[in-house]
């Protein structure tokens, strides 16, 4: 079978809810080659995890939870088999579409790549090659999500040295299932709120409240040192809406605009007129808390 094979295969293999994704397995495990993270034809779950996420995160957020169905439903595709313990595994498709995302990190912990997957990904032409096949697919599927795929990916490769928001969020969902040193918060905590003050106004982003002394600097994605305190990763809040915000009673929608959306543990309180509300943001765009990471925030509260 030639890489043109391989692609074509994938591509005719795809329903419509594997139509982005198997793409998308296929871009980070091209990314994972340039990084020299796949050795021996051999790619490792929790790295495999991490690049499909940094593309999901930003093409389809949607999908992002949905990593280990394209690492373990291989039955149509025949790239990659699972392994676990060094060994390959049978998984049964109606098994993998069931699985959770705990349970799937149970079933495998690397898989075999193809031989001509894996002969591909060791020569650069080889593997620029595979990238456009792969951006053509999307092409031809005229869809949204799909354009917004390849975008990202060219994005990403052009871009290798951003040090972009999501980075730390990657960092927190790698590290999130693991034990984590103690780190002290409070530490930080003062440049960072006098950061947010600035940007803000000495306002909070939801209630406009001005009593400096009741405002609090609260994190969207969840503090883990010194990286975390970025102002795009940060509003400032009183110091009730930073509980409920930290709690996912209140989170920010970003279909429209920023949004407040109010959970349902909260209607009929006072904290009800505030559903709706536009975000007050700050002057500066670069600024403004990150789309992405709020969009995060809310998915894994409404989980």
């Amino acid at each position: 079978m030639t890489l043109v094979e391989l692609v074509d295969r994938m591509r005719r293999a795809r329903n419509s809810t594997t139509k982005t994704y198997m793409p998308a397995a296929l871009l980070a495990i091209c990314d994972l080659a340039e990084q020299g993270k796949i050795r021996d034809g051999i790619v490792k779950r929790d790295d495999y995890r991490i690049a499909y996420k940094r593309l999901l995160l930003e093409a389809a957020p949607e999908l992002e939870d949905t990593w280990f169905r394209p690492l373990l439903h291989v039955h149509k595709h025949g790239m990659w088999v699972p392994m676990l313990a060094d060994r390959e595994v049978a998984l049964a498709p109606r098994t993998v579409s069931r699985m959770s995302e705990s349970k799937a990190a149970k079933a495998a912990d690397a898989v075999r790549l193809s031989q001509v997957l894996a002969a591909a990904l060791l020569d650069r032409s080889q593997r620029d090659r595979l990238r456009e096949l792969v951006y053509q697919v999307l092409a031809d599927d005229r869809e949204a999500r799909s354009e917004q795929l390849a975008a990202v990916h060219i994005h990403i490769q052009g871009n290798r040295e951003d040090t972009h928001l999501l980075d730390e969020l990657l960092h927190y969902e790698q590290q999130r299932l693991e034990p984590l040193p103690l780190v002290d918060e409070r530490r930080w905590q003062p440049a960072f709120r006098s950061q947010l003050l600035a940007a803000y106004a000495n306002r909070c982003s939801i209630s406009r409240a001005d009593a400096v002394l009741a405002l609090e600097a609260a994190h969207i994605i969840p503090f883990l040192g010194e990286r975390s305190n970025r102002v795009q990763n940060g509003l400032l809040l009183r110091a009730d809406l930073h509980t409920l915000f930290d709690l996912g009673l209140i989170t920010i929608g970003t279909s429209k605009g920023l949004v407040v959306n109010v959970g349902a543990q909260l209607q009929r309180t006072v904290y009800e007129t505030l559903d709706g509300t536009p975000l007050a943001l700050p002057a500066k765009p670069e600024d403004q808390p990150d789309p992405a990471a709020l969009d995060w925030h809310r998915r894994k509260n409404s989980a």
